[in-house]
C-alpha cells in the first residue's frame, strides 16, 4: 500500500520504534553516564546543551519553511518549485552555518559567566567548540533533509534516526566502558550526526530523481516567500527559549550547577514523551500542506480532529503512568538519592500532557501558514515562565522553577490555543472541548485510576514490577478506548491502516528500493 495514509502509519509505526529504543536505552545509558560523569560533569553537560540550543534558532523558522513550501509543491505536482525552494534554502543555510560558527565563538568567550572552576572552563570551553561546528555543519543538510518529509518518505528519515541512535549509543558504553569521559561525549555526538548527515543527503537525492543541486534555480523571491513565513515560526521556537531552555540556567544560577542534575532527571522523562508526541504529530504537517495545495479544507478539519484525539489518548496514558510510577522508577533507575526529581515530575507531567494534547493545532496552523498568532501566546507563556521561575526558586527551590514552567503552560495551552484554532479553522469549541479533549480525558481516567487501585499494593522499584503493572494497565486502557473511546470511522481509519502496514512489513526493505 502506497498511500499517504499508509505512508503516515509507516512513520508512526517506525516512530513507535524509535522511541521504544530511546526509551529503553535511557534505561541503561543516562545512570550509567551519570554515574560516570557525577553530578557536576552532567550538569555541565546539560547545561551546555542548554547554551547551545540558543544556536539552533538560527534556523529562524526556516526548516518549517521549507517543508511547508515543497510539501506544497508535491501537492501541486511542480518539480521546479521543489527544486527553486530547496536549492534558495541551502544558500541561506550556508550563510546561517557561517554565522553559527562566530555564535559559538562568542559563547566559547562568554561560557565563563557560568562557569568559574578554570579546569571546568577549559573542557566546557573544548565541548563548545565542538558541538558548535557539529550544528554548523547540519544547517546546510536541513535544506534537502525536508525533500523526505516532504514526500512522506518516513520509513528512510525514522530508519536513518534508528541508525543514529544505536550507533550514538553503543559507541558511548563502548569509551565510556575504557576510560573515556565527557570530551569523548561530544566526539561521538559530531561523529554520529555526520553519518546521518550523509544518510539524509544520500537518501534525498536518490528518492526524488528530479531533484538537483543547482545554483541556477536559486530565486530571490523565494527568499521572501520563505522569511514571510518562517519569521513566525522563527519567533514562535524563540519563545521555546523561555518555555523550555531556562531552566538550567535559573536554577544554576539561584541553586547550583549540580541542582541541574536533579532536575533533569525529571525534565528528561517527560522530554522522551514530549519529544515523541511532537515529532509523530510532524508526520501529519506534510500532508496538511497537500491538502491545502489540493483545496481539501473538509479533509484538513477531519485529520485535525482525529489526529487531535487520537494523540489526547496517547499522551493521556503515558503522562498518566508517569504520574503514578514515577517515584519508584527514579528510585530503581538513578538512585534513591535523587528521588527529590519526583516532587518536579508530578509538577512537570501534567502540564506536559495539556500541552501535548494541542500539539495537532501547532502543526495543522504552521500547515496553513495560519500561524502568526502564536508566537504571542508562546512569548506571553515564555515571559510568564520566566517570572514565575525566578520569584518561585527562591522560597520552593527545583519545584517552584517547575512550577514556574506549569503554571502559564496550563493557562495558554488549555484555555486560549484552542480558542484560536477553533476559530481558524471554523470548528465548533463546544465539541472540540468536549469530544475531542474532554471525552479522552474521562476515558483515560476511569481506565486507568481504577486498576492502578488495584496493583498499587504490589509496585515497587522494580523494573520487573513496573513492567508487569504498566503491561496490565495499558491492555486494559487498550481495550477500554478501542471498545468506547473512538467510533467506528475513527477505528477504520486509524487501526485499518496500521494492520495493513504490519501485515505489509516491507518498510525496511523499502529503502533499499527508494
Amino acid at each position: 500500500m502506497n498511500t499517504r495514509g499508509g505512508k503516515v502509519m509507516n512513520g508512526f509505526f517506525l516512530k513507535t520504534i524509535y522511541m521504544v529504543l530511546n526509551i529503553l536505552l535511557a534505561f541503561f545509558m543516562m545512570p550509567f553516564i551519570l554515574h560516570t560523569l557525577g553530578d557536576k560533569m552532567y550538569g555541565m553537560w546539560i547545561l551546555l546543551g542548554t547554551i547551545l540550543s540558543y544556536i539552533a534558532y538560527l534556523d529562524m523558522g526556516i526548516s518549517s519553511a521549507v517543508s511547508r513550501f515543497i510539501s506544497r509543491a508535491v501537492g501541486r505536482q511542480d518539480m521546479n518549485e521543489i527544486n527553486e525552494v530547496s536549492n534558495t534554502s541551502f544558500v541561506v543555510y550556508l550563510f546561517i552555518g557561517i554565522a553559527s560558527l562566530f555564535v559559538t565563538l562568542i559563547l566559547v568567550l562568554l561560557v565563563g559567566l557560568w562557569i568559574k572552576s578554570p579546569d571546568d572552563l577549559k573542557v566546557a570551553r573544548i565541548l563548545l567548540s565542538i558541538l558548535g561546528l557539529n550544528m554548523a555543519i547540519g544547517f546546510p543538510i536541513r535544506a534537502f533533509g525536508s525533500i523526505l518529509e516532504a514526500n512522506l518518505r518516513y520509513e528512510i528519515s525514522e530508519s536513518i534516526m534508528l541508525v543514529e541512535l544505536l550507533l550514538r549509543n553503543l559507541l558511548i558504553f563502548i569509551f565510556f566502558s575504557t576510560g573515556c569521559r565527557i570530551i569523548a561525549l561530544g566526539m561521538i555526538i559530531i561523529g554520529t550526526s555526520f553519518v546521518s548527515y550523509a544518510l539524509y543527503l544520500f537518501f534525498a537525492f536518490r528518492t526524488y530523481k528530479g531533484l538537483r543541486l543547482d545554483l541556477n534555480f536559486f530565486n530571490r523571491n523565494k527568499i521572501k516567500e520563505i522569511f514571510s513565513y518562517s519569521v513566525y515560526a522563527f519567533l514562535n521556537r524563540l519563545a521555546g527559549i523561555l518555555i523550555s531552555r531556562i531552566d538550567a540556567l535559573v536554577i544554576t544560577i539561584f541553586i547550583s550547577l549540580s541542582a541541574v542534575a536533579h532536575y533533569s532527571i525529571a525534565a528528561v522523562t517527560v522530554a522522551y514523551l514530549s519529544n515523541f508526541i511532537v515529532n509523530a504529530n510532524n508526520l501529519i504537517g506534510p500532508v496538511i500542506s497537500q491538502d491545502e495545495g489540493r483545496g481539501d479544507i473538509d479533509g484538513i478539519r477531519r485529520k485535525f480532529l482525529i489526529a487531535t484525539k487520537f494523540f489526547a489518548y496517547i499522551t493521556l496514558f503515558v503522562g498518566t503512568m508517569v504520574i503514578l510510577y514515577g517515584c519508584p522508577f527514579i528510585i530503581r533507575w538513578v538512585g534513591v538519592r535523587y528521588e527529590d526529581a519526583y516532587p518536579v515530575l508530578l509538577v512537570l507531567a501534567p502540564c506536559t500532557v495539556i500541552a501535548l494534547i494541542q500539539a495537532p493545532s501547532n502543526s495543522v496552523l504552521l500547515s496553513i501558514s495560519k500561524h502568526k498568532y502564536l508566537p504571542l501566546l508562546a512569548f506571553t507563556e515564555g515571559i510568564l515562565n520566566l517570572l514565575l521561575s525566578i520569584v518561585l526558586v527562591k522560597r520552593y527551590g527545583i519545584v517552584g522553577v517547575a512550577l514556574g514552567t506549569a503554571i502559564p503552560m496550563c493557562l495558554m495551552r488549555f484555555f486560549i490555543q484552542p480558542i484560536y484554532v477553533c476559530g481558524i479553522l471554523k470548528i465548533s469549541k463546544k465539541n472540540y472541548y468536549f469530544d475531542a479533549i474532554g471525552k479522552p480525558i474521562f476515558i483515560s481516567m476511569i481506565g486507568i485510576l481504577p486498576i492502578f487501585y488495584l496493583v498499587a499494593p504490589y509496585v515497587s522499584p522494580s523494573y520487573k514490577t513496573l513492567f508487569i503493572c504498566s503491561i496490565i494497565q495499558f491492555i486494559i486502557y487498550f481495550s477500554f478506548v478501542l471498545a468506547i473511546g473512538l467510533n467506528k470511522t475513527e477505528k477504520n481509519y486509524i487501526f485499518g491502516r496500521l494492520v495493513k502496514r504490519v501485515k505489509s512489513m516491507p518498510l525496511f526493505l523499502s529503502i533499499v528500493r527508494a
